[in-house]
């Protein structure tokens, strides 16, 4: 019976201890909050549920913001956000983050979507392809048969 408030005042003494040894420190003989620092931004990772595009299909990216204190953060819709492509002629990319083919038809190619955020950086390739048999059957019929 008498081991309980012992166990009891043990840890109570261990977390003042522990608070005294790790969150504060002495100024003039007195104990001060330390100040807390805030996490730093470690890396961003981008990331779409399709990279695969076919015409008049658009596709979301999605940014995720990882922190020096473990933390990850959704910062799609963060005003702070870039993304940027070479290819404009061939994909559109929004402020949002929405990727379309920018010719509305049948192309067969591919592309580098850079996503940047808080001076890091992340890329996403996308591919387009043609839409169905019948888009296919139209470019190949628009060649000559030997």
């Amino acid at each position: 019976m008498y081991l309980i408030p012992y166990i009891f005042a043990n840890l109570l003494m261990r977390a003042v201890i522990d608070h005294i040894l790790f969150n504060t420190h002495v100024i003039n003989g007195k104990y001060e909050e330390k100040e807390q620092i805030d996490p730093t931004l470690s890396k961003i990772k981008a990331s779409v549920k399709n990279d695969t595009l076919f015409t008049g299909v658009e596709s979301q990216i999605s940014v995720i913001a990882k922190f020096s204190d473990g933390r990850e953060k959704d910062v799609t819709n963060s005003n702070d956000i870039i993304f940027r492509t070479n290819d404009a002629d061939k994909f559109t990319v929004s402020k949002a983050g929405l990727v379309k083919n920018a010719r509305n038809k049948p192309i067969k190619t591919k592309t580098v979507i850079e996503v940047i955020y808080g001076g890091k950086q992340s890329n996403i390739y996308f591919f387009c392809k043609f839409d169905n048999k019948k888009d296919k059957s139209k470019n190949q019929s628009s060649k000559k048969v030997k």
